[in-house]
């Protein structure tokens, strides 16, 4: 198991930074993504989504309470397994009657699966279901970024709609599953996002993209496209942060147009199992972030290059709930859906736009998370 041991790891928690670098804005803690419940709030949403990765199978497990309803459905969970090339997906809808949960706490059990600390440097993930039985622990726990830190440039109004942070950069996964008539051992890299919305996230953005490094250098990118004005009336900047062991913080510039622009020059990759398709590299054009201590005079131009390699999953959400919550999700948003590649990323810098674009630095163990809510399919 030593190879499961992992880099950037200090006592204090914080990562080395050089000087005149942005250092990332770490969680105050992993398990302070406590629950924080909004009950007047129509749209309150709250998920921690747990995923483990290893050379033959991908999982995401997915913990969701919110106000949507109906009735007394407010929560509820979803168990993505990849394997062999093929994405499965379990999901339980639950009253408030199987929900136990204290305000201020971290954990939560949904039904008879639950999660929850058991230790400092431990949690412990349980789903029960009829048609799986699934343990996973995490240790030796590397903390992520805050994305919405208060020393972030994140705009107002996003601050006031969503929480967002990545509680658990990387930690050491071991457990076990028992589904479809096989039990596997489970060995590998896990984390842990975390959100807290007041407002259903589809009516200021259409697609939220997540970059974690896996293995090797420790690196994270978040973005969001905003909503046209079309349709919600008023502006709403686009936002996106990076963070890596030799780059300074970047932000997107929230009044340019087409700072996050998809690029077809490769074509486009097909997911035959959603149906869907999708532009294999993204460029995420930045600027540099000035805040005390950094040094962004010699940075210029800089854009991070994303290209998907290898599928790990997805999901429509629609195709996995019962009829009476698809009726009332419908009514909130087009056709979410959530995929998952491994990709590689590529720090790209120029001195001007009449210079050529220079990779200085790139990740090739990168996890690309893109939840998009406006899927046509």
């Amino acid at each position: 198991m030593a190879a499961l041991l992992l880099p950037l790891q200090h006592g204090s928690g914080q990562a080395q930074s050089r000087p005149g670098r942005v250092p990332i804005p770490r969680v105050a803690g992993w398990d302070q993504s406590v629950f924080q419940p909004d009950l007047n709030s129509a749209e309150y949403i709250e998920a921690w989504s747990f995923r483990h990765d290893q050379p033959d199978l991908y999982l995401s497990i997915t913990f969701l309470i919110s106000n949507l309803g109906p009735g007394q459905l407010n929560n509820g969970l979803a168990v993505l397994i990849y394997q062999g090339g093929q994405s499965h997906i379990i999901t339980a809808e639950y009253s408030d009657h199987s929900l136990t949960a204290r305000p201020g706490d971290f954990g939560i059990k949904s039904g008879r699966s639950y999660f929850r600390s058991c230790g400092s440097d431990c949690l412990d993930v349980a789903i029960r279901l009829d048609q799986i039985h699934l343990d996973l622990q995490l240790s030796q726990i590397l903390r992520g970024p805050d994305m919405d830190h208060p020393d972030l440039p994140l705009n107002a109004a996003l601050r006031n709609n969503m929480q967002a942070s990545i509680p658990i950069g990387r930690a050491r996964s071991v457990g076990q599953i028992r589904w479809q008539r096989q039990e596997l051992q489970l060995a590998g890299i896990g984390g842990l996002e975390y959100i807290h919305t007041h407002r259903s996230p589809h009516r200021y953005v259409k697609r939220i993209h997540l970059l974690r490094s896996l293995r090797g250098p420790e690196f994270y990118a978040g973005f969001l496209e905003p909503v046209s004005a079309k349709h919600t009336g008023a502006a709403a900047p686009g936002f996106g942060i990076s963070f890596g062991p030799l780059l300074p913080g970047m932000q997107l510039p929230q009044a340019a147009p087409g700072s996050l622009s998809a690029s077809h020059s490769r074509g486009l990759l097909q997911v035959p199992e959603l149906r869907l398709e999708l532009p294999q590299v993204y460029y995420f054009t930045s600027v540099p972030y000035s805040s005390p201590g950094s040094d962004t005079s010699a940075v210029g131009e800089c854009r991070l290059a994303v290209t998907r390699q290898v599928y790990r999953g997805g999901m429509t959400v629609f195709g996995h709930i019962s009829a009476v919550l698809r009726w009332v999700l419908q009514l909130l948003f087009a056709n979410p859906v959530i995929v998952h590649f491994q990709a590689t990323a590529d720090w790209q810098c120029r001195a001007d736009k009449r210079s050529p674009w220079r990779t200085r630095q790139r990740f090739t163990d990168v996890l690309f998370t893109s939840y998009i809510l406006d899927a046509e399919l």
